[in-house]
């Protein structure tokens, strides 16, 4: 076990609310390298456009029983996000919505969240189609999207 890892802290945050630390799994590789131009659902992406997630070694044997075809549900560190606003602005029309009526990356806990399909699994590396994620973005877990 990778102790030092997945360790999970718990301490007394600025508001008196818990702070809770999460260490990577692993890491997105992404031809997207910039948030401007990456897409915002995987869909969106252009037809072939793939990603890998290459977890830390310690975490190949979770990937025991996936095979290509399977959809996951990958959820990861918005790394570049900017701040938390309340409210943001909408990429397709510019209108003004709260943060949680969105996908903006930038959030009060920049957490994201994906659903990919597997096309190969090879040691401790899922390539995937859906990539909606920059270059080197953390991976914080990964689940079954269908079980």
């Amino acid at each position: 076990m990778l102790e030092e890892s997945v360790d999970m802290e718990k301490k007394e945050g600025s508001r008196g609310l818990e702070e809770i630390t999460f260490h990577p799994i692993g890491f997105i590789h992404s031809p997207f390298t910039e948030r401007k131009g990456t897409p915002k659902h995987g869909s969106e992406a252009p037809e072939g456009t793939e990603g890998e997630i290459r977890l830390e070694p310690g975490y190949a044997g979770g990937l025991e029983g996936i095979k290509p075809g399977d959809r996951l549900i990958v959820l990861f560190h918005f790394h570049m996000s900017k701040g938390a606003p309340m409210t943001v602005r909408l990429r397709e029309t510019g209108r003004e919505t709260g943060v949680f009526n969105s996908h903006s990356p930038d959030r009060p806990n920049p957490i994201g969240i994906s659903i990919i399909e597997v096309l190969e699994i090879d040691g401790n590396s899922i390539r995937f189609s859906g990539v909606d994620m920059v270059d080197g973005t953390p991976v914080l877990d990964i689940k079954s999207y269908g079980l």
